[in-house]
């Protein structure tokens, strides 16, 4: 009963503390733009802070700002925290465990986002590509379909998601909203049939005036001189553990001989300007189009994920992208005050979940626990563990942080007695790994009663029968347990990682507070 009451109090005390700083005011904004930043922990915005200057400043020195909110998610990721950002649910609610989760059925991996071509065929420069994107693996409905089915005639609403990544844009647009999303196949916006009858001819004017499939090369060009004290930081330019060569004040091409050529594109600055620009359109298109327009829009903001997986959190890439962020949302909001009155528009500005150093230069500082585990070299450790005690081969199937999937056929071969025996010597035998904190059954976690302070209930309210592993796992921090050798990730339940940005602000209603209370990213919605 306490966790509940913990939740409500938390609750009770964001709406209250909206209403003091709103005054009361009954009218509903026009407008509501959500910004959401992929991997950026809030100690990162107090870290940067002495060097913003526009937007992310703005936001922190005037927005009602909920210092203490956490992502209850034992392994954050893009898409569960996108659909708990919609649905205010959590995963054990609306299904979406990870990015990707082991199909028992069909022995496959699955995508959070993935349909058929004929239910939600993707569109393509030519017509429509050979599979699908939709959100029907989305389990409850959210904030874009309530906010849509409160049109009325004489006051149209929409909920609209613009995102570099496909599972952002359909994890906050659902099945109402219209999500579109950046093809980095093509260069182009796409859609799917999920969301449009037909390619929208607005967006394919978009595509055709930005160029964008024309380019040959972009170049990175710093936020301030590289001498300036806003990149004084250690081991900024240190890529002994990256996966790749730095890009600040590189030249980049644009690799058309590749399946993806705008993939590093999309870690440069220049595709969340296309994002906003994208933004700003559709707001101009529709906003402008009746007085009684009203707009939901999620602006998805996906480039900082990327290089803070290629290069770590530290690295020059990933804080310079801080640094043109502050400054593109500031040019944004400019442009946007300028079509609607300001004191009609709600921003809120948040993330998706935070990241961790990379491990080995923590392990170099000092932090001896701190490791990176080979996740097919840890697989193969436990089948062979099962090979010479049970001769069975191949018993585990997948590992997807925390979930470990059995071969439940070869389970079933054996009696419900020895079927314990081999899951409890495997219990067993994962806690003995370095780096392993602690190992459930899906059953016992979801037994088992936690507070919902506590690190373990993340465990528990991400688990979804039918996605869900067999084993659950959880690691000590600052462990990678990944199949990467190089880069950094997100990949546990502790403060690092799950620590992220609420801001909150609407002209002359909403700001300048601090609310230092404990609150979860879920209670947005």
């Amino acid at each position: 009963m306490r966790k509940y009451q913990s939740i409500s109090y938390s609750l009770l005390f964001i709406i209250i503390s909206l209403f003091q700083v709103a005054n009361l005011h009954p009218k509903p904004p026009r407008l509501t733009i959500v910004f959401i930043i992929d991997q950026l922990p809030y100690q990162t915005l107090i870290n940067l802070y002495p060097h913003l200057r526009s937007g992310l400043k703005f936001f922190m020195d005037n927005g009602v700002n909920y210092v203490n909110t956490y992502v209850p998610h034992a392994r954050p990721s893009t898409a569960t925290a996108h659909v708990g950002l919609n649905t205010g649910t959590y995963a054990k609610d609306h299904g979406i465990i990870f990015n990707l989760w082991f199909d028992q059925q069909t022995n496959t991996m699955v995508e959070s986002d993935n349909d058929t071509a004929v239910n939600a065929a993707v569109f393509s420069p030519e017509g429509i590509y050979d599979y699908g994107k939709s959100a029907h693996y989305i389990m409850v409905d959210g904030l874009s379909d309530q906010f849509v089915l409160q049109s009325k005639p004489d006051a149209p609403h929409q909920a609209v998601s613009i995102a570099l990544k496909s599972r952002s844009a359909i994890g906050t647009a659902n099945k109402l909203g219209k999500a579109i999303w950046f093809d980095d196949k093509t260069g182009f916006f796409t859609s799917s049939k999920a969301y449009f009858d037909k390619f929208p001819d607005w967006l394919q004017t978009f595509n055709k005036e930005k160029k964008i499939n024309q380019l040959s090369h972009v170049q990175w060009k710093p936020a301030y001189p590289l001498d300036s004290p806003a990149y004084n930081f250690n081991r900024i330019v240190n890529y002994t553990y990256a996966k790749s060569t730095g890009l600040v004040g590189e030249v980049i091409p644009i690799e058309k001989q590749k399946s993806t050529p705008y993939q590093l594109f999309c870690r440069t600055p220049h595709a969340n300007q296309l994002i906003f620009d994208l933004a700003r359109e559709y707001v101009s298109n529709y906003m402008q189009q009746k007085p009684n327009n009203h707009l939901l829009l999620w602006v998805c903001l996906s480039s900082l994920d990327k290089v803070g997986h290629e290069y770590g959190p530290e690295r020059i890439e990933a804080i310079d992208m801080l640094y043109h962020l502050d400054q593109q949302i500031t040019h944004f909001i400019n442009a946007i005050q300028k079509m609607i009155d300001p004191q009609e528009i709600l921003f809120a500005l948040t993330a998706d979940h935070g990241t961790s150093p990379i491990v080995e230069l923590l392990y170099e500082e000092g932090i001896s626990f701190a490791r990176r585990i080979n996740e097919q070299q840890f697989i193969d450790q436990i089948n062979s563990h099962i090979k010479n005690k049970y001769s069975v081969t191949d018993f585990v199937k997948a590992l997807q942080l925390p979930n470990l999937y059995l071969d439940q056929s070869i389970l079933d071969s054996f009696s419900p007695d020895t079927q314990k025996l081999i899951i409890t010597d495997l219990k067993n035998f994962l806690r003995q790994q370095p780096g392993i904190k602690q190992v459930w059954t899906y059953e016992e976690l979801h037994r088992a009663c936690f507070s919902a302070q506590e690190i373990e209930d993340y465990f528990k309210k991400q688990l979804f029968l039918g996605r869900s592993g067999s084993l659950i796992i959880q690691v000590h921090p600052y462990v990678y347990l990944i199949s990467e050798e190089k880069g950094a990730d997100h990949v546990s339940p502790y403060n690092y990682d799950t620590h992220v940005p609420l801001i909150l602000y609407q002209q002359g209603k909403l700001g300048r507070k601090k609310i230092i209370e404990r609150v979860w990213l879920l209670q947005l919605a």
